[in-house]
């Protein structure tokens, strides 16, 4: 996605939020979308704004460091294997549809 302002990634946030809770089931795993968030644009930043966003669960204090700088989407994704193993782990929302994209059939070539 293009950088964008916080408030243009939070409408952006709202459009997607019926991505909740859906799930992708793949091989060994299902992946759950945990949360739809507006983060920094730029990737290192991304890891700190994640990382303060487990820890105290708000995007206020999350966002705050990084309020005047470009922003992007990132959703936030609980990966359950079948060993019962969980995994958590975020991508940018242009990739995760991408992701979801990949794992659709294609009926064309009847896969």
């Amino acid at each position: 996605m293009r950088n964008m302002n916080l408030e243009e990634a939070k409408n952006i946030c709202s459009t997607y939020q019926h991505l909740l809770r859906s799930s992708s089931f793949i091989q060994d795993r299902i992946e759950v979308v945990e949360a739809i968030l507006p983060a920094p644009y730029n990737q290192r930043d991304q890891w700190t704004f994640y990382n303060l966003y487990n820890t105290t669960k708000s995007l206020e204090a999350a966002t705050d460091p990084y309020k005047n700088d470009p922003f992007d989407i990132i959703v936030l994704i609980k990966v359950c294997y079948a060993d019962g193993l969980i995994d958590y782990g975020y991508m940018t929302l242009e990739n995760f549809l991408a992701h979801r994209r990949s794992l659709l059939p294609d009926p064309v070539n009847n896969q």
